[in-house]
């Protein structure tokens, strides 16, 4: 059974695991975006604040997402003056890539954030991860205007803010 629940502190490890998974699949296709620390880092106070969700399959975690209230970026956010929630460091283990768990992901998402108030939710994407843009599109998200730029210590990456406004 399949189902998508939030995440517990006796997930930490699981979670560390994909992420590492990921990462590995990452750096074989040449769209490492992440490293040895992050996301790994962020997992247990992703978990301590309620805002980590995992994806189970029978017993084992295949994909997590994390949603936060939004920061402010240098982008023109179509919804900025409304209070507005940002999915972080989403993944899918790579076994189950294009299978639909990360449409499940992102649906689970804006269901989550609507539940929590929010009237939007955005996210950032590298400007290169057009297999992502194009999954978040189909999933009702845009892209808005501006480049954010994350200067990671090794080079600059070039992120496109999506957004998709909430149902009511």
């Amino acid at each position: 059974m399949e189902a998508i629940r939030q995440a517990k502190p006796a997930d930490a490890d699981a979670i560390r695991a994909l992420y590492g998974a990921i990462h590995e699949a990452m750096k074989t296709t040449g769209e490492a975006i992440w490293d040895d620390v992050y996301p790994m880092c962020m997992v247990d106070e992703d978990i301590a604040h309620q805002r980590a969700f995992v994806l189970e399959a029978g017993e084992e975690i295949v994909g997590v997402y994390v949603l936060t209230a939004s920061e402010k970026t240098d982008l023109a956010w179509e919804h900025a003056g409304e209070q507005s929630g940002t999915l972080a460091r989403m993944g899918v283990h790579p076994s189950r890539w294009n299978r639909g768990d990360g449409q499940r992901l992102l649906q689970s998402a804006k269901a989550q954030a609507a539940k929590q108030g929010y009237v939007a939710l955005r996210l950032l994407v590298v400007d290169w991860n057009r297999r992502a843009m194009r999954a978040y599109e189909r999933c009702g998200f845009h892209p808005v205007a501006g480049i954010h730029s994350l200067d990671t210590g090794e080079r600059i990456l070039r992120e496109t803010g999506y957004e998709c406004l909430l149902k009511k």
